[in-house]
């Protein structure tokens, strides 16, 4: 499968991702979540990106849904996603389905989901 950097990112959703550095100051359950990628049980939440070189630097939540406590706000990069593989062959997708929320909304969800 070969990934394309625009399907992963097209250039109208990165317009709409605030500059990294941007949300410093928001509570965090008042962040908005702009795109999610999945692989496995984790996903990664976008909440800012900025162009570097020829990558792109996203800041965000990297959620683990087998072991949710393991989750993280974190940095990491489109190249780095694109690299990811689940045994060799399973590439990372971003979900074309997920509508921006707010964080905390998102986690709320996962929550009630997990306890139902």
């Amino acid at each position: 499968m070969n990934i394309n950097k625009k399907e992963m990112l097209p250039e109208a959703l990165m317009k709409q991702i605030p500059a990294l550095g941007a949300t410093d100051k928001m509570l965090q359950n008042d962040i908005m979540i702009w795109a999610k990628y999945d692989l496995g049980g984790y996903s990664w939440l976008v909440t800012e990106c900025e162009t570097e070189d020829d990558d792109v630097l996203f800041y965000g939540y990297i959620y683990n849904s087998c072991i949710p406590d393991l989750s993280e706000w974190k940095h990491f990069s489109l190249f780095e996603l694109m690299c990811m593989k689940l045994h060799g062959t399973t590439n990372v997708e971003r979900d074309l389905d997920f509508k921006e929320c707010a964080f905390g909304d998102y986690i709320d969800e996962k929550e009630r989901g997990m306890n139902s």
